[in-house]
C-alpha cells in the first residue's frame, strides 16, 4: 500500500496554481497613460494583446483541468469570454478616439474594467487549486487513511508511534478540508470592480489554499511513514 500518484499529482497541481502571480504583484504595473493620442492608442494594443493572450492560455488550462468541476470551468470560461469580448471592443473604441482625453479615459478601462491580471488570472488558478484539492489530493489521502487504520488495527506492527501519525493525518484531512470549503465559489465571485473597492481580495482565499496544500501534504506524509514502518 502507498500513497497514490493521484495525490502526489493532485498536490503538484494545487502548489502550482497557488504560486501563480498574485492580485498585489499585478497591481504594480504604470497606469498613467502616454502623452500623445497616438501613443495611447499604440499602448492600448500592446495591453489588450497581452491580456487577450493571458486570457487565451487560462481558457486553454480551465478547458484542460483535470480536477475543475464542471461548474467551477463553465463559469472561469464564461468570465473569460466575457473579458475577452469587452477588450476587443475597448480596442475598436480606443482607435476611434480623435483626442487625447477621451483615448486616455478609455485607456484606463483597459486596468478598472478588467483587472485581467488582478482578478481573472489568478481566481481562475485558485478555483483550480482548490478543485485540485477537493477532487484529487482529498479523497485520495481519505481513502489511504480508511485503509491503513484497518491494516493498523490488526496488523502486529502497530506501534503507539504509528497509531500518533495516524492520528495526526486524520487531524490534517479535517483541517485540509475545513480551509478549503467554499474557497473556490468564493474567488469566482471577486470581479474587477470589487477588487477596485478591496485590493485585498483574494488574498484570504489564496492563503487558505496554502494552508489546506500544506495541511494535505503533512497527512501524505504521515501516510507515507506508516506505510514504510508495515512494509
Amino acid at each position: 500500500m502507498r500513497t497514490t500518484s493521484r495525490t502526489i499529482a493532485a498536490l503538484l497541481v494545487t502548489a502550482a496554481l497557488i504560486s501563480a502571480p498574485t492580485a498585489a504583484s499585478a497591481a504594480s504595473a504604470d497606469d498613467t497613460p502616454p502623452v500623445t493620442l497616438a501613443a495611447i492608442q499604440a499602448s492600448a494594443n500592446t495591453l489588450i494583446d497581452g491580456r487577450l493572450s493571458a486570457l487565451d492560455a487560462a481558457a486553454a488550462a480551465a478547458t484542460s483541468g483535470t480536477y475543475l468541476s464542471e461548474q467551477h470551468r463553465g463559469t472561469i470560461l464564461a468570465t473569460i469570454a466575457a473579458e475577452r469580448a469587452g477588450l476587443e471592443a475597448l480596442r475598436s473604441t480606443v482607435a476611434a478616439d480623435t483626442n487625447r482625453a477621451s483615448a486616455a479615459g478609455h485607456w484606463a478601462q483597459i486596468f478598472a474594467d478588467y483587472r485581467v491580471y488582478a482578478v481573472v488570472i489568478p481566481q481562475s488558478s485558485y478555483a483550480a487549486a482548490a478543485d485540485a484539492l477537493t477532487a484529487g489530493a482529498l479523497p485520495a489521502l481519505e481513502s489511504s487513511y480508511t485503509a491503513l487504520a484497518a491494516v493498523l488495527e490488526r496488523s502486529p506492527k502497530s506501534t503507539p508511534e504509528l497509531e500518533a501519525a495516524l492520528a495526526d493525518m486524520r487531524e490534517q484531512l479535517d483541517a485540509a478540508q475545513a480551509a478549503v470549503t467554499g474557497v473556490a465559489d468564493a474567488v469566482l465571485a471577486v470581479t474587477p470592480a470589487a477588487w477596485n473597492a478591496d485590493r485585498t481580495a483574494l488574498v484570504d482565499e489564496r492563503t487558505a489554499l496554502a494552508t489546506a496544500s500544506q495541511a494535505a501534504a503533512a497527512a501524505a506524509a504521515d501516510a507515507q511513514l506508516i506505510v514504510g514502518a508495515l512494509q
